[in-house]
């Protein structure tokens, strides 16, 4: 691992994770429970992101959510389970620092929820496949960062599901950059069940101080870890991890 992936782990380890988020701290009308990160999928009463990760991991009947991160260049298309491609991408690979930091995650991640992640070095039969990119061909001219894209299950067409992580590298360079953390963290968070908060995630009660799944930057820099009211969210979907660790 590079001295530059160290010292970005090393800020994760220590700031900022949302230090200001309690709810001593934090004004009354800033406090963002756990339930408006567990928000519906607007136009679909009763179906929740989580659902479509609930599909994904039927797929083998196991806890584990294996991953895949893409390391390919140049333009790729992206399809559903039915085979249907509706997704054109200009892929520009995975850093060494973009891999450790997806992988650090997981593995922070691993003890705190009663899931478990494994990367596999082909996108067969994985439940989460992450893209950089500089185009995806949805997106047209808007100033997008990233996006998650349910593939299969109930949500898309049927067959096995899974989720396509798109995240925009924003500076082109082999360094990842907080915003660009931020967006991975965000993405993983959306791939995992978390809502924006309360379905409104430019709602100036809250930045990333308290959520990561908010867009707004806070007050000490773009977050990339996930606060403790995320976690909590995070656990009444998947429970607390019950594992013995090894």
């Amino acid at each position: 691992m590079t001295l530059l992936v160290d010292s970005l782990l090393a800020e994760v380890d220590g700031l900022p994770e949302g230090s200001c988020s309690c709810t001593t701290c934090m004004p009354l009308a800033r406090r963002l429970s756990a339930d408006g990160l567990l928000s519906e999928i607007p136009g679909l009463p009763g179906f929740h992101l989580y659902d479509h990760t609930i599909d994904a991991l039927l797929n083998d009947g196991d806890e584990t959510l294996d991953y895949y991160i893409d390391k390919s260049f140049g333009w790729d298309y992206l399809g559903n389970a039915d085979g249907w491609i509706d997704t054109a991408i200009h892929s520009v690979g995975h850093s060494t620092t973009d891999i450790a930091f997806i992988q650090y995650v997981f593995n922070r991640l691993d003890p705190l929820i009663d899931l478990d992640f494994r990367r596999r070095y082909t996108n067969y039969g994985t439940e989460i496949d992450f893209y950089s990119v500089n185009y995806v061909s949805a997106w047209g001219d808007q100033p997008m960062l990233g996006q998650v894209v349910p593939r299969g299950g109930r949500l898309a067409g049927g067959g096995g599901a899974w989720w396509d992580v798109l995240w925009r590298d924003t500076d082109g360079l082999s360094s990842l950059s907080e915003m660009d953390a931020n967006t991975i963290v965000h993405e993983i968070g959306h791939a995992l069940g978390l809502s924006h908060p309360n379905n409104d995630p430019f709602n100036g009660n809250w930045n990333t101080d308290d959520t990561v799944m908010s867009y707004n930057i806070s007050p000490d820099g773009w977050d990339y870890w996930f606060s403790d009211t995320d976690i909590a969210a995070l656990q009444a979907i998947w429970g607390v991890e019950n594992d013995a660790l090894v």
